[in-house]
């Protein structure tokens, strides 16, 4: 089992993030990861250069197997995966090799909606229907928030609406349908193969 650590922008992001992170190990690699709790916590703010380089020594420090670095596209014009990349290189080039960057566009949560099938069973909404708000389909967190205001209650909030979408997107559906997911999964791919190949970083 391999033992891993993440950085993401927004609270509401974590429980979501997660699921996919780990039913895409089981369920497409068969490899079992468990999540170091502390190693959790979101920046509440932008991505940074900063925040990468001091997450990544915590990373370090704990010596987790895989590290996970997220940041919404949208925020910005700057190259977020270079400033990912330069922060996790500001402590130790290395780390590269067991770094997994997801940089959504725009939104995490266009990750989240990109299965309608998903979205709809989750929303309760019949099958030929359209998934509604189609109008902000560019702003995917807006739109789930404004599907979780109208079709959910006071159980299936905006935050639980996203961690259920977590857990009933279709993760094939999603490699085919969103490149950024595509790069996520190239990524968390290269570092699965570098963990298989150096097992001296495999948890026991």
């Amino acid at each position: 089992m391999y033992k891993y650590g993440y950085i993401c922008e927004g609270e509401y992001d974590v429980g979501a993030l997660q699921t996919l992170i780990e039913r895409y190990a089981l369920e497409e690699k068969q490899v079992d990861i468990e999540v170091v709790r502390e190693l959790c916590k979101p920046t509440n703010g932008p991505v940074s250069k900063s925040a990468v380089n001091m997450r990544t020594r915590l990373f370090q420090d704990k010596a987790v197997d895989l590290c996970f670095y997220f940041s919404d596209k949208d925020k910005g014009d700057q190259d977020k995966l270079s400033h990912i990349t330069e922060g996790i290189e500001s402590v130790d080039r290395n780390m590269l090799d067991i770094a997994i960057i997801g940089i959504p566009a725009p939104h995490f949560e266009a990750w989240l909606l990109c299965d309608d099938s998903a979205a709809k069973d989750l929303f309760n909404l019949q099958g030929d229907q359209a998934l509604p708000f189609s109008e902000l389909a560019s702003n995917p967190k807006s739109r789930l928030i404004k599907l979780a205001d109208k079709y959910g209650d006071e159980i299936l909030t905006p935050q639980e609406a996203r961690r259920k979408l977590a857990e009933k997107v279709n993760i094939r559906i999603l490699i085919h349908n969103d490149p950024t997911f595509q790069s996520f999964v190239n990524s968390f791919n290269a570092a699965l193969a570098f963990l298989q190949a150096n097992s001296t970083h495999v948890v026991q």
